[in-house]
């Protein structure tokens, strides 16, 4: 795996301009990494589902991993600077903000909404049961939330660990 830093797109992007947003893209790019290591060996040899056989919803993937990144540059940001970063409220150039205004112009991957409720998601587990809880996500698919428990994190967390 490898993440490959354009300056230009972190200019347009308003991260250079932005300590705490550029330390926020940062952190959340290298979760990525940590993501791609813990599953090594796995069937996550891929991001599409078809490719890796397995019946998991794109969402519940994208939602786990996307979720799961920005919960971790949300606590890095907040121990660095005391509050959470947020790319959001950078300020983007002109050319950025044009392109932004154009029609049909949308980004690829998971919508704003999916990394938010899947950082609520990798939240609740965190404070529930702890890394070891969602460390276990990394190897094994069948715990990946279905599209209800990414709404109901407690389902979620109850169905993998069920209480006594």
């Amino acid at each position: 795996m490898r993440t490959v830093i354009a300056p230009r797109a972190l200019h347009h992007g308003g991260a250079l301009a932005d300590e705490r947003v550029l330390l926020q893209v940062v952190a959340h790019e290298l979760v990525h990494h940590l993501q791609d290591e813990a599953r090594s060996g796995t069937v996550w040899k891929s991001f599409f589902p078809q490719q890796r056989e397995i019946l998991a919803p794109p969402r519940s993937v994208s939602t786990v991993l996307e979720g799961h990144a920005t919960w971790v540059d949300r606590q890095v940001t907040t121990r660095l600077f005391g509050t959470p970063a947020d790319h959001r409220q950078a300020r983007k150039s002109w050319r950025y903000r044009l392109h932004s205004s154009f029609p049909g112009i949308g980004r690829l991957g998971p919508s704003r909404e999916g990394y938010e409720q899947g950082a609520q998601l990798i939240g609740h587990a965190m404070a529930a049961h702890g890394v070891g809880f969602v460390n276990r996500i990394w190897k094994d698919l069948s715990l990946l939330p279905t599209a209800d428990e990414i709404a109901d994190p407690e389902a979620w967390t109850l169905r993998i660990h069920p209480q006594p």
